[in-house]
């Protein structure tokens, strides 16, 4: 029993992240469409679950806090990289 308890806050982790970079992705991949205001409301919304899930993945273990940390560093920069600045520069 004390397994299965032991799993549950690394699911939900795992499923935080998923949702987290999922996210990230949807937003970058909306951007110009009519669905770019819901998405960017999703990644904000997934952006505090990440950052929530960071703080709380410490009192798991060392390895957890690492990737939900990661995780919350890859979907600040996918969020401030701005593509078509680098279209700009190569025409």
């Amino acid at each position: 029993m004390e397994a299965a308890s032991s799993l549950i806050p690394l699911l939900t982790a795992t499923t935080v992240v998923t949702a987290g970079l999922g996210s990230a992705l949807f937003a970058r991949c909306s951007e110009g469409s009519r669905c770019q205001t819901l998405s960017q409301v999703l990644f904000f919304a997934s952006l505090a679950m990440v950052g929530l899930a960071a703080i709380g993945s410490v009192l798991l273990g060392p390895g957890c806090w690492v990737t939900c940390s990661s995780t919350l560093a890859v979907m600040v920069i996918g969020a401030t990289y701005d593509r078509r600045g680098l279209a700009r520069r190569t025409a």
